[in-house]
């Protein structure tokens, strides 16, 4: 079991996914948004691509001007 009691299953058991909540990295003015930037991208991906709603919530701390930053990536 997940949390708050929600089973954790594979996604190819369910390959379609009523819907999909997850969070934004940040978010500018126009609602243009960037999630998936600390390693999570392809699974975040697949499961948004089954999904038959996609909703993304975030609060005023993800807010910025504009979407454009710089990457920073530790290869080891």
């Amino acid at each position: 079991m997940g949390n708050r009691g929600v089973p954790l299953v594979a996604l190819d058991m369910h390959p379609i996914i009523d819907l999909h909540v997850d969070g934004a990295g940040k978010v500018d003015p126009n609602l243009d948004l960037v999630k998936g930037h600390r390693g999570k991208l392809l699974h975040e991906k697949m499961v948004e691509t089954v999904a038959e709603k996609f909703v993304v919530v975030a609060n005023d701390r993800k807010l910025v001007t504009r979407t454009r930053w710089k990457w920073i990536s530790n290869v080891c």
